[in-house]
């Protein structure tokens, strides 16, 4: 999970735990690639609105990565208007959530883009690079 704000990192890390998600933490966009490349996550959740990168920066990153490009991702967001959530669904996220959100909200989004991706496990979004 990636996010700039340390109280929502917290909260949200006790709420997956206690789902029985095994969590990994970064506080911005540019230490999520670089734990995003050394752990290899089954998911993630990412904050749009960090300063540095912000979080639509780092997800065309990640697709860029052949060794993050196939990892879902989830953005959570909070006060966008309708352009900028126009120009965040243009972003390679598989979800977005705004915040605030409920935990059951935000669980069943997990296991739902998890759970698709199992189900098809090609790169969703293939390298440009040959």
């Amino acid at each position: 999970m990636v996010d700039d704000e340390p109280d929502i990192r917290r909260l949200l890390e006790h709420r997956l735990k206690a789902s029985g998600f095994r969590v990994s933490l970064a506080r911005d966009g540019h230490q999520g690639l670089r734990k995003a490349e050394k752990e290899r996550p089954d998911l993630i959740l990412l904050d749009v609105k960090m300063p540095g990168l912000p979080g639509d920066d780092a997800a065309r990153r990640l697709r860029q990565n052949p060794l993050t490009q196939g990892i879902p991702i989830i953005f959570l967001t909070a006060g966008v208007d309708e352009d900028q959530e126009g120009e965040l669904r243009k972003a390679p996220a598989d979800e977005i959530i705004a915040k605030p959100f409920a935990a059951s909200t935000l669980i069943e989004a997990i296991n739902r883009v998890i759970k698709t991706a199992v189900a098809s496990p090609q790169e969703k979004y293939p390298s440009k690079e040959a």
